[in-house]
């Protein structure tokens, strides 16, 4: 029993010890994938609310030095709302949201094969929303684009050699400026703002994103 403990205490110590790093030079590609769907049903006469989202990204970089990686993404995003009330009627709702730039990923090992990383990356974004309202079938529509600046961090698990697998939330804090054009049957506007979001809320276990990365 004594052996078993101290082999098993040998291996633990090693496990927090023995990790390869990402080194300088390593070409780095992979991507993220985040989908979301809720459904609430209403035991009245008021029509059921459904919401589905999905987010995919591609990145491609280099590692500048050990454990730091600079590099490109590309991101798209679909969303639908359908029987949103919005206070005198309701709408459904469509989402297409396109960002593209640059990052600067920095890793740090947390043990054996496990890395911590904090991403930030800066880039351009555009999106087109359409609105339909009931009763009435108003549309209503906007577009945006502009620029962001965005923090995401992440868990990184070493599962071979050239191959990680991650979970991250996607920009769990980001800082933008857009402009919104939205257009109607009955007015037109254009707005410019700027605009700080969290993707922290009370439904976290939602805003987490899956992915995998190469390391070659």
């Amino acid at each position: 029993m004594k052996k078993i403990f101290f082999f098993s205490t040998i291996i633990l110590l090693l496990s927090f010890t023995a990790s390869a790093q990402i080194k300088k030079g390593a070409i780095f590609l992979g991507g993220l994938v985040s989908v979301y769907h809720s459904n609430i049903d209403y035991d009245s006469p008021q029509p059921d609310q459904k919401l589905s989202s999905a987010s995919f990204n591609i990145s491609a970089g280099v590692a500048l030095k050990e454990n730091a990686v600079a590099g490109l993404y590309v991101t798209y995003g679909h969303g639908k709302f359908d029987n949103n009330y919005n206070g005198g009627g309701y709408s459904n709702t469509k989402l297409n949201r396109y960002n593209a730039g640059a990052f600067f990923r920095r890793y740090k090992k947390l043990v054996k094969d496990f890395y911590f990383f904090g991403e930030l990356g800066a880039g351009y974004f555009g999106s087109n929303q359409t609105d339909v309202n009931f009763p009435g079938n108003n549309e209503i529509n906007y577009t945006e684009s502009g620029a962001e600046l965005y923090l995401s961090p992440g868990i990184s698990y070493r599962v071979f050699k050239k191959l990680h697998v991650e979970l991250a939330i996607p920009q769990i804090a980001g800082l933008q400026y857009g402009v919104t054009k939205m257009t109607s049957q009955v007015r037109n506007s254009k707005q410019d703002q700027f605009q700080f979001n969290t993707n922290l809320n009370s439904s976290f276990l939602n805003n987490l994103a899956l992915g995998f990365r190469f390391i070659l």
